[in-house]
């Protein structure tokens, strides 16, 4: 019974600790905000040490954020890691002794075991959230909490990647507009005016 009371007490510790990271990235709107808040997030809530986050371009998995590496790899092919393998792969992977992993290949001496899940957002692939130990070998459980990070990590990718793209479209319509020698004017279902350009 103490048992059984311990790993229900175990379970409702990573739940808060899953909802305080999930706040954490759910409130960034810059793409390059929720890539460092996530990695920083994961290492403090977590306690894991070495942690980064990639994200696809083409066939290369590119260094967005990191924390605990003195070395860093900035790019990544898909065909090269086990971060590789799961770009190309869409699966997570739990790497328990890297001495053992043919896809493994060293960003610094010492590594031991590694986590990396897929961030996947409308079907496909657009990153990876990686855990590398000097230490610790990573078990189901790291490789459970990182798989229920993943959605929430992706779905602030692509909510940013949008917010990013509305901005840059808005800021080219207000060039646009304020440049124009004819007269532009917005309004309301109710005739009043929302916009007028600055030609007037």
């Amino acid at each position: 019974r103490r048992a059984q009371q311990g790993k229900v007490e175990q379970q409702a510790r990573e739940l808060e600790l899953l909802d305080r990271v999930r706040v954490a990235v759910a409130n960034q709107l810059s793409l390059a905000e929720v890539m460092r808040v996530s990695v920083e997030a994961v290492a403090d809530v977590f306690g894991y040490r070495l942690v980064s986050v990639y994200l696809l371009e083409e066939d290369v998995l590119v260094m967005q954020h990191q924390v605990g590496y003195s070395n860093v790899i900035e790019r990544i092919p898909v065909s090269r890691g086990v971060m590789g393998r799961v770009a190309r792969t869409s699966r997570p992977r739990l790497v328990t002794d890297t001495k053992n992993e043919e896809d493994f290949f060293e960003a610094v001496g010492g590594i031991v075991s590694e986590v990396a899940v897929p961030l996947i957002s409308g079907g496909r692939v657009v990153g990876v959230f990686n855990l590398e130990s000097t230490e610790v070998i990573f078990t189901e459980v790291d490789l459970k909490l990182m798989m229920a990070l993943s959605e929430q990590i992706a779905i602030a990718v692509e909510r940013a990647r949008l917010y990013e793209d509305v901005s840059r479209n808005e800021k080219q319509l207000r060039l646009l507009t304020e440049n124009m020698s004819d007269l532009i004017c917005l309004h309301a279902l109710d005739g009043t005016f929302t916009y007028v350009s600055p030609s007037s």
